[in-house]
């Protein structure tokens, strides 16, 4: 379509999967989209993406929407996606485009459920701490169960389930809710000290607190989430501006290079150097600090992505077997260096949200190098300013101091060759006048030459005729041979 592409990668805010799901086949997609120079970008959501995707569009003045075949499902307890798109932005052109089956979608799902259960297992030091949490409050409730009502211990089970959840997580949340349940049933529903229930009523109340309970905890554990989340923005943009703040008062390129590498190693916990060309536009190795080694680094996976202002290294295309990742210092004018960051052992830095942050990073550092280059461009100009302002000073003064000598010099030897009668004496005065006369010419041309130079002369323009322009220098007179010299 010639047009420009952004590709969103939605992560639903309650669902923790998300982290280790976008290691995989989406970060592959996205580094995909980003080599078709597409604009990348990660959106947490909350149950309905449409709302998002549709803000998202009319931000970035999107005009067309591609969604999945499978947008075209409609639910009995909500409306299609595609409907949704339609009444929330009737503007906005939806081309739907094939994709795999429901079936393949469902398996792919399972096996990435799978995995991520292999690799994440759950908590069971919080969730013994969590049934710790419910025994003591049972407890504590055992001794007042003759003057609590039932629905005031349910409560306080339910707030149980509420302050474990948001302390501890989601799967301590559903533990708590569960095992509050039913000690709820085994300690204070009749009969006593048994889980079978005598009257029926009793038995909604359990469904129901069941019911409330899990549902308290599975919200308490999205605001945890998207509470972390938001401590984690905070903390990358909170970065970002130190980065830009130390950088904007440095003055030398070492400063720059110094004040990078320290906070960017204190930022992402991994080995960060900040490389440079030389006037040859050949990277240099840079020099190692104390506790930053330079083990690993590969000056010409670094000179390839400098030469080809693209990304080399561990996780990109060209490269690869690199432990860093090579990110080019692109600036408005021109490829100033090279951010050469160690990913290997780091899986974390290469989720899309942290790649944009070390995209960022390295353009913060570009411009701060190009600042520093249009700064030593600017003082060099202005030495060069000063240094012809300076000789078109001195070419003045010597014009003037030598004029005056020539003034003498050339009285005198008219005097001289008016009033001597000795022919070999005159002949001698009209050569010194000759070459006097011709000197004094040459200073005036000098001094002319000057003032227009320093924009006190003005030139005026006249018409002239052809043929005396052409015939004037033949009545010229030269200065005899070694004036010039």
């Amino acid at each position: 379509m010639s047009c420009p592409m952004h590709v969103m990668f939605l992560r639903e805010a309650a669902n923790s999967r998300g982290p280790a799901r976008s290691n995989g086949d989406w970060q592959l997609l996205l580094q995909q989209a980003e080599q078709l120079q597409a604009t990348t970008t990660e959106h947490y959501c909350n149950g309905d993406v449409m709302p998002d995707i549709v803000a998202y569009c009319r931000s970035q003045n999107l005009s067309r929407l591609l969604l999945d075949r499978s947008v075209l499902r409609r639910y009995w307890w909500r409306l299609s996606p595609l409907v949704r798109v339609g009444q929330l932005g009737p503007d906005i052109d939806v081309i739907i485009y094939g994709g795999v089956s429901n079936r393949q979608r469902q398996a792919a799902a399972r096996a990435q459920d799978h995995a991520f259960a292999r690799r994440e297992p759950v908590d069971w030091g919080k969730v013994g701490l969590a049934l710790m949490f419910v025994c003591a409050t049972t407890a504590l409730l055992w001794p007042f169960s003759s003057i609590l009502a039932i629905t005031n211990i349910a409560m306080l089970y339910l707030a149980l389930t509420m302050v474990v959840a948001l302390r501890l997580g989601r799967w301590p949340g559903l533990v708590c809710a569960v095992s509050s349940v039913a000690l709820f049933d085994f300690s204070f529903i009749p009969p006593l000290l048994s889980f079978s229930v005598a009257d029926i009523q009793y038995l909604i109340t359990l469904l129901v607190m069941l019911a409330v309970s899990t549902l308290i905890s599975q919200l308490a554990a999205q605001q945890r989430f998207q509470g972390r989340l938001a401590l984690q923005q905070t903390q990358r943009v909170h970065s970002l501006f130190e980065l830009a703040k130390r950088l904007s008062g440095s003055l030398q390129k070492e400063q720059i290079v110094q004040e990078s590498q320290k906070l960017l190693l204190s930022d992402l916990g991994e080995d960060v150097f900040v490389i440079l060309p030389d006037a040859h536009e050949s990277l240099l190795l840079p020099e190692a600090e104390a506790g930053h080694e330079a083990a690993g680094l590969d000056m010409v996976a670094a000179q390839w992505a400098f030469d080809n202002e693209d990304k080399a290294g561990f996780g990109a295309d060209t490269l690869s077997a690199n432990a860093f990742r090579y990110f080019p210092l692109h600036a408005p004018v021109r490829i100033r260096g090279v951010l050469a960051v160690r990913m290997q052992g780091a899986p974390h830095l290469l989720s899309p949200e942290w790649q944009q942050q070390l995209e960022i990073y390295a353009h913060v550092i570009a411009i701060a190098l190009e600042r520093i280059h249009f700064v030593e461009v600017a003082n060099e100009f202005l030495r060069q300013v000063e240094s012809e302002k300076l000789r078109v000073t001195m070419l003045n003064i010597i014009s003037h101091d030598l004029r005056t000598p020539l003034t003498v010099l050339i009285g005198e030897a008219e005097v001289l060759a008016a009033e001597s009668n000795d022919n070999h004496v005159r002949q001698k005065a009209a050569i010194i006048l000759d070459r006097a006369r011709c000197m004094h010419d040459m200073m005036s041309k000098l001094l002319d030459m000057a003032r227009i130079d320093s924009g006190q002369q003005h030139i005026s323009k006249s018409w002239q005729s052809i043929e005396e322009l052409v015939g004037a220098p033949s009545g010229t007179r030269m200065c005899p041979p070694g004036v010039m010299s």
